[in-house]
């Protein structure tokens, strides 16, 4: 019995040398994934934010953009790296043009595109964009 003892003591050793691998991998998937995940949180909630103030304010396109991008600035995320794209039923809008200029009841949307990456360790960087959409009807005319 004593000797069934002594061949086995390295074999916890071994087994967890084969597990940690896996282990580092689901770990470091999950805060990768998670950290992402905010920040696509955080994207749709700037494109919100921006498209609401659109539709409801006397603000411009120009405004409303840097609403948006200063409200979804998070982990990782700084208003610089970010691209806006808005405008109503599907149209552009840019500068000094204000939003819902005679477009009463038409939807003005903001969308937001992030290009982030993921980094898992022992597997590799993944690039992707990450968008965060918001949009609302107009309620004024001006």
């Amino acid at each position: 019995m004593l000797n069934r003892q002594k061949d086995d003591r390295g074999a916890a050793a071994v087994e967890f040398a084969l597990v940690l691998p896996i282990l580092i991998l689901i770990v470091f998937g999950i805060i990768e994934f998670g950290i992402a995940f905010a920040q696509q949180l955080s994207l749709n909630s700037g494109a919100r934010q921006g498209a609401r103030l659109g539709v409801v304010g006397d603000k411009t396109c120009g405004q409303v953009a840097t609403a948006a991008k200063t409200a979804a600035t998070s982990i990782g995320i700084t208003d610089t790296n970010i691209s806006v794209a808005s405008g109503v039923g599907g149209g552009g809008c840019s500068g000094g043009q204000k939003p819902c200029s005679g477009n009463r009841g038409e939807p003005f949307a903001v969308t937001l595109s992030y290009p982030g990456s993921i980094d898992i360790p022992l597997v590799g960087n993944f690039a992707v964009t990450i968008t965060g959409k918001g949009e609302y009807r107009c309620e004024s005319n001006e």
